[in-house]
């Protein structure tokens, strides 16, 4: 590629496109009513049959509460008119076929090498060991439907979710715990109820939480409120669908790490 021999403004000016064409959609200023738009994604559009925002909706697919910082406007836009070109990490639709002749479609959570965790489409976690399992097949696609709204209601819903970045209004900035951002050791000695800053919770390894909050009372009444889908890397073969004993398997076996209301998780060369 040659050098381009151009005044500085027009440098800036071209800089700024390709920066626009790449930049999340919640950088940009875009036409459309957002609050229109958030009145159609919970209402007429039955977004929220399957999606979740900030808590409401259903946690069967991706989480929507910071789609405005991960994907571009025209990604969002993708998504909603042909949602079967980009998967989300981690919402592959595969077919579970049983031993016993059933079959179960939906997401894998969790796969080893004696179980597998199945999330079908409406939501609810399978929990199979292996010898139940005859195979998998991948299906692709999604099981999201294309996006059926006028061009204004489809304006308006990208403005709702391009201005989607994870923080609710009101919610506090978090600030470091000291200028260096680190944990003192005599706040790992005397834990803050709702820290977990050591693998067993805390230096006494009773791995005792002193939070309150759930009890032998109101347990039974949880219910989903997010789902965080870590991505998994897998060797695929040709002569397969999906899985293959032989296949090389990559997820998560950490014990996380929580400090002031942030958790912390470590995959491959990742935190």
């Amino acid at each position: 590629m040659p050098a381009f021999d151009l005044p500085a403004d027009e440098l800036d000016a071209l800089a700024a496109l390709v920066h626009s064409l790449n930049a999340p959609a919640a950088e940009g200023p875009l036409p459309g009513d957002a609050r229109a738009g958030e009145q159609f994604f919970f209402g007429k559009g039955q977004c929220t049959f399957c999606h979740m925002v900030q808590g409401r909706g259903a946690a069967v697919v991706p989480d929507l509460s910071d789609v405005g910082t991960r994907l571009t406007v025209e990604e969002i836009r993708e998504s909603l008119l042909r949602p079967g070109t980009r998967a989300a990490a981690g919402y592959q639709l595969v077919t579970v076929q049983l031993r016993d002749g059933r079959s179960l479609r939906g997401f894998v959570r969790s796969r080893s090498n004696f179980d597998l965790h199945l999330q079908d489409l409406q939501g609810s976690i399978h929990a199979l060991a292996k010898d139940q399992v005859e195979r998998i097949e991948a299906d692709g696609g999604s099981p999201m439907p294309p996006l059926h709204a006028s061009p204004e209601e489809l304006s308006n819903l990208i403005a709702y979710l391009a201005r989607l970045t994870g923080i609710k209004p009101g919610t506090p900035v978090m600030t470091p715990t000291r200028q260096s951002g680190g944990i003192d050791f005599s706040r790992i000695v005397e834990s803050r109820p709702g820290d977990w800053l050591t693998y067993d919770g805390n230096l006494s390894g009773n791995r005792y939480s002193q939070l309150t909050q759930i009890n032998r009372s109101n347990v039974r009444g949880l219910v989903p409120k997010w789902i965080f889908s870590v991505p998994l890397w897998a060797q695929f073969l040709p002569d397969t669908a999906y899985y293959h004993e032989n296949m090389k398997y990559f997820g998560l076996e950490v014990t996380p790490l929580v400090a002031d209301g942030i958790m912390y998780m470590t995959g491959t060369r990742s935190v």
